[in-house]
């Protein structure tokens, strides 16, 4: 049985890479940014499939079910999961920021964004410290993404909450499991205060982030693997432990706010089915993600039974 190795995992990603950035520039969105339908009493929400249609949605989705098993079977796959996930999530920011020019309804959008994008991804992490030194692993480039959608939380409380607002339709946010009315003065005024925290806390992703990438961008060549380092790419079982129950806990959260936001207000993304090519790109992305986790961990199962084998034979 043939298992896909690292070189071919990531030379499939690239290219997939390549055709996300072809079909995108070729193809074009049908709904350009999140918006309320025409009509004076029409609340309808119209969704921007660019940013959180239902194909790049189960992209992130999938990414955090291939790392929460990677984790146990096949640490060294967070590395295309993660590379999948900065490739898609720049692809949003861009879509993202281009709805704001065009007065998009950003309060319902960045919500989303942001738990796709930052918290669904806080436990795309590596499980011990060999791997974090190693070049895709670095923390770096992933606290810089997270440093852009922290920081927009300051600028969408204080001026973006009131975009595209449409009298006669509330915009609500879905917190936890409540839905927030995002024009009640008490509720805006907590998400301010949370939004000046955030900003803060991104401050210190961003110069830490910065900090990382310099710190690679100067080393010495020879500050490679060694190897006595192999034996701590498994990570202890507590580390991974716990590492997952932070995975399964954040991811489920995320999922959470993320659909029932787009339930409460009643987003519709239609216009952009999954087997349009801008859904399909990404979410055949995340299935090749997953399938690589698990053929990745058959061939570390394979490979512990040969090992065996050839221990009990040579005793």
């Amino acid at each position: 049985m043939h298992v896909l190795g690292p070189s071919t995992i990531r030379s499939l990603l690239s290219a997939n890479a390549t055709s996300l950035v072809n079909a995108s520039a070729l193809v074009t969105p049908s709904a350009p940014y999140t918006r309320f339908a025409e009509g004076q009493n029409n609340c309808q929400v119209i969704g921007n499939a660019d940013v959180y249609g239902i194909g790049i949605r189960l992209n992130y989705y999938l990414q955090w079910a291939a790392i929460v098993v990677a984790t146990w079977i096949a640490p060294k796959q967070v590395e295309p999961g993660r590379l999948n996930s900065h490739i898609v999530t720049i692809s949003v920011y861009t879509n993202t920021f281009i709805g704001v020019a065009h007065g998009s309804l950003i309060v319902v959008e960045w919500w989303i964004v942001y738990f796709m994008t930052f918290v669904l991804t806080l436990g795309f992490v590596p499980v011990n410290t060999v791997l974090l030194k190693r070049p895709i692993y670095n923390l770096g480039f992933l606290g810089l993404l997270w440093s852009m959608i922290i920081f927009a939380a300051c600028w969408l409380w204080f001026k973006g909450v009131d975009i595209d607002h449409k009298d006669g339709c509330m915009v609500k946010v879905f917190l936890f499991f409540f839905k927030v009315n995002v024009d009640n003065k008490k509720w805006r005024t907590i998400f301010e205060i949370g939004s000046v925290i955030s900003c803060f806390v991104g401050t210190i992703f961003l110069l830490v982030s910065l900090f990382r990438v310099y710190i690679y961008a100067f080393r010495r060549k020879g500050d490679g693997r060694s190897e006595g380092e192999s034996r701590d790419e498994k990570g202890s079982f507590y580390v991974k432990s716990g590492l997952t129950a932070f995975q399964l806990l954040f991811g489920a959260i995320s999922i959470l706010q993320i659909e029932m936001t787009m339930k409460i207000n009643n987003v519709d993304v239609s216009a952009s089915p999954l087997v349009s090519s801008g859904q399909l790109i990404p979410f055949v992305m995340g299935i090749c993600t997953l399938v690589a986790v698990f053929a990745a961990g058959f061939k570390n199962m394979r490979r512990k039974e040969n090992a065996s084998s050839s221990g009990t034979l040579g005793s």
